[in-house]
């Protein structure tokens, strides 16, 4: 049985539970305790994209997951200029 369980497996489960985890976040701080308001607009959602892996991603789920990743990545290069003269020396 442990043979089965490899780090690939073991990665993408923790993807998953990450994403419902995040989504039920969001979930609750849009929707509050309406579910099946949360839930219907879950339903509308097209998901084959990410759970099965076919077609694309919806436009704008790409524009917001590429202009978040460039803000952390712009201000993670900021930060770690400005922080690189204070622990290159200690190291």
């Amino acid at each position: 049985m442990a043979m089965m369980v490899t780090t690939r497996l073991l990665r993408r489960g923790l993807e998953l539970f990450a994403g419902i985890s995040a989504l039920g976040f969001v979930g609750l701080l849009l929707y509050g305790n309406n579910l099946s308001l949360f839930l219907q607009a879950m339903v509308s959602l097209r998901w084959e994209w990410a759970l099965l892996g076919v077609g694309s991603a919806p436009t704008p789920f790409l524009a917001v997951s590429v202009s978040v990743s460039l803000l952390l990545l712009i201000s993670g290069a900021f930060v770690f200029r400005r922080m690189e003269r204070e622990f290159a020396d200690v190291v």
